[in-house]
């Protein structure tokens, strides 16, 4: 028996181990390029690990003893090659370049891709600083602001399910987003930055008590967990605490497993408890329209680096 699953990097793990403990041949099958996040995924989780590991055959999606063989299309289908509207278009949408994200395999042994590489080793303790995104200029044009959008945006394509552009949309959309990195700063505070993690924010809650009323409530820009757990309880008490959603976080492929998501959240959270986060109503909110940030600065770096 043949077994086929498209789109294999939208479902679980645990459920395709499921059907690999069976007998039978299996088609695992999925995208790994573009925005949407899940091949990026599943090609890292399961296909990369599995292909490094076969002698091991642990903790991986082949561990039940099936030797993976990985076949890649690298020729477009939807496109020509070289097509001047798809560059167009990845560029619109932040998506990854063709020329260093083509394929895992190419986007790991480029030579473009191994200058902007981060070497395990140079993260260090010392080295780890905590910068705040102005979003306000982030999606102003600027040709920084465009270069970092565009290394935040693959950092989540690559590392999340389903991310879409949207995602960019809703942060630029609404104040009450923001974005926080951990960056290595063993290369230098200047850009381009090299970004270890990113921490994408929403401020929630403080909603009028003549808004709970409505029946409906637009939740996909903000407010989701406290109108969720209005809706469900109809106690007004939810609806008038104010704290902070992380909407997604995100570590660099080949540097997870070494605590710095852990190290990103707990700064995030210092960040929150002394107050020293925008666009939390403030005294930055009340002295300067720019919060905290410099006229025109795209970043702020925040407490220095990691203790």
């Amino acid at each position: 028996a043949v077994v086929v699953v498209e789109e294999a990097g939208g479902i679980d793990i645990r459920k395709l181990k499921q059907v690999l403990a069976g007998e039978g041949v299996v088609w695992l099958i999925s995208t790994q390029d573009g925005v949407e996040g899940t091949g990026h995924a599943l090609s890292h989780k399961a296909f990369a690990p599995s292909v490094e590991s076969r002698k091991s055959r642990g903790g991986t999606l082949f561990s039940s003893g099936r030797v993976p063989v990985v076949c890649e299309l690298k020729r477009p289908v939807r496109w020509s090659e070289g097509d001047v509207l798809e560059a167009v278009l990845r560029k619109a949408v932040c998506a990854p370049s063709l020329t260093t994200h083509n394929t895992s395999s190419t986007r790991i042994n480029s030579a473009k891709a191994e200058k902007t590489h981060t070497h395990p080793k140079s993260v260090k303790d010392k080295n780890l600083g905590w910068v705040q995104v102005n979003i306000r200029e982030l999606f102003g044009g600027r040709k920084e602001a465009e270069r970092l959008l565009g290394d935040v945006i693959d950092l989540f394509a690559s590392t999340h399910y389903r991310s879409s552009p949207n995602d960019a949309m809703m942060m630029s959309d609404s104040l009450n987003h923001g974005l926080f990195l951990l960056v290595n700063t063993s290369k230098g505070t200047d850009f381009p930055i090299d970004i270890l993690s990113a921490i994408h924010t929403s401020i929630e809650g403080a909603i009028p008590r003549t808004c709970l009323n409505f029946t409906r409530r637009d939740t996909l820009i903000g407010d989701l967990i406290p109108w969720t757990l209005y809706k469900q309880t109809m106690d007004p008490r939810f609806s008038d605490g104010l704290g902070i959603r992380v909407v997604r976080i995100a570590t660099k492929t080949h540097l997870q497993g070494r605590g710095l998501g852990t190290h990103a959240i707990s700064r995030l959270l210092a960040s929150v408890q002394s107050e020293d986060l925008y666009p939390l109503p403030s005294k930055h909110e009340k002295n300067s329209p720019n919060g905290p940030f410099g006229r025109g600065d795209l970043v702020r770096w925040v407490g220095g680096v990691r203790k």
